[in-house]
């Protein structure tokens, strides 16, 4: 869903129906929401959304300078240079439980919550 209006009224943005979004961000035109089952991004401000390359999402999707970051469960972080539509996996070995939310204040420095 969208809102043009600071929240007075709603649009359906066509992904309305997807089973469980839990995370979003946007930066500019770039959108990437997040689902229990995978990602949707978008390039055109929202205007159209297309699926990502990835099976999972998570909880914590976050922009930085040029990348998005996208917890995905079982210790893994995700990264994508290209606005969401493919993902690079990266393990943290350090955590004991799953991946949640995500904080990325820029491309070198990233920091994850779990539990």
């Amino acid at each position: 869903m969208e809102t043009l209006d600071g929240g007075l009224n709603w649009n359906d943005t066509g992904k309305a129906n997807a089973v469980m979004f839990i995370g979003s961000d946007a930066k500019g035109d770039n959108i990437v929401a997040s689902s229990l089952f995978g990602a949707v991004y978008s390039n055109d401000g929202g205007k159209n959304f297309y699926t990502s390359n990835t099976l999972t999402g998570g909880m914590g999707v976050r922009f930085s300078d040029s990348l998005v970051w996208m917890t995905s469960g079982n210790k893994y972080v995700m990264s994508s240079s290209t606005g969401g539509w493919f993902w690079n996996s990266h393990y943290v070995t350090e955590l004991q439980t799953t991946t949640r939310y995500i904080a990325a204040p820029s491309d070198k420095i990233v920091y994850v919550t779990a539990g």
